[in-house]
């Protein structure tokens, strides 16, 4: 594995940049945990109301595990990491629309729109892509 500090600058933008996106899908996993736990049900009780927030919950931690091994491979110098984070940063612009659409979620929309449209531009300059193999 190459040093950090041997990486072109584009390349560790764009890694920064993706271990900020998998650190907020996993902030928000939990927060639903937190929310969830701290409401008026008592939980998992088995029924499938209650399992709902449990799937959910597992599907954005999941999700901030993929994208932190997109991460690490992405350090390593791997090229095959690169389709999987141009699709982590798409999903990223998808998520966003709806976001953009609410005054009250507009400032999250913008946030998560810049983030995206850095990553990519890093991700894609001639440097970064040269060092990967």
């Amino acid at each position: 594995m190459p040093a950090f500090t041997s990486l072109p600058t584009a390349l560790r933008i764009a890694v920064g940049i993706g271990l900020l996106e998998a650190l907020a899908v996993l902030g928000y996993g939990v927060s639903i945990a937190a929310f969830e736990r701290g409401g008026s049900t008592q939980g998992i009780s088995g029924s499938g109301a209650d399992l709902a927030p449990a799937v959910l919950v597992a599907v954005y931690v999941g999700f901030a595990g993929l994208v932190l091994l997109v991460d690490l491979l992405l350090l390593r110098g791997r090229h095959s990491a690169l389709t999987a984070f141009l699709l982590v940063q798409a999903f990223g612009l998808v998520v966003a629309q709806p976001l953009l659409q609410e005054a009250s979620t507009r400032a999250i929309g913008v946030l998560l729109v810049l983030a995206a449209l850095a990553a990519l531009g890093a991700i894609l300059t001639k440097s970064a892509r040269g060092a990967l193999r």
